[in-house]
């Protein structure tokens, strides 16, 4: 069976990560979701907190640092 990873890259942007946490939570998906994969590339911690709303979802937490170059 096949199962579905998202990824999700962010840089300093917590309310559009929790805009793309919320849309991933509703959409149905015809095959399991593995993980949510968040990477922060810009040293924000406000993006864990924002992963620790969405606890119903497998997300694996990336803080970059330090940060990667564009």
């Amino acid at each position: 069976m096949s199962t579905v990873t998202v990824v999700i890259p962010t840089a300093r942007r917590p309310g559009m990560l929790a805009t793309a946490l919320a849309s991933v939570r509703a959409q149905v998906l015809g095959t399991p979701l593995d993980r949510v994969v968040v990477s922060e590339n810009g040293g924000d911690p406000r993006s864990r907190e924002v992963c620790a709303r969405f606890a119903d979802l497998p997300i694996d937490y990336r803080l970059q640092d330090p940060p990667l170059p564009p």
